[in-house]
């Protein structure tokens, strides 16, 4: 099953952001894995997101993170289904495998692999 585990939101002012989904919602932000990035602790330990700033190579977008077994064959049905392949598998240096595709109105859906520890 293609389970949705997080989300992205890219921010013009991380820290406006990060304020008012505080604010809002009660979500805490941390230091994330890179600069410009804030991992969001939504309360719910198993969904995870993250506020990443917008720069030349970040567009504005939200993206859904969703778990997959197969990342192949994920964007196979996504592309049979309507949708297109943003950028094709590549490997995190945590080991995690990413895809990152678009459905058929160019929503961002990141596709992502953990291998079994």
């Amino acid at each position: 099953m293609n389970q949705v585990v997080g989300f992205q939101i890219t921010a013009k002012d991380e820290s406006l952001l990060n304020g008012f989904y505080a604010s809002a919602f009660g979500w805490e932000g941390r230091p994330g894995p890179h600069e410009h990035v804030t991992d969001v602790d939504t309360g719910n330990s198993t969904l995870d997101g993250s506020i990443i700033g917008r720069g030349e190579y970040i567009p504005d977008y939200v993206s859904l993170i969703i778990a997959s077994d197969d990342l192949e064959g994920t964007l196979h049905r996504i592309t049979e289904a309507g949708g297109g392949m943003i950028r094709p598998p590549f490997t995190l240096e945590n080991g995690d495998r990413l895809a990152i595709a678009e459905d058929p109105e160019g929503h961002v859906l990141t596709l992502i692999h953990r291998p079994a520890t």
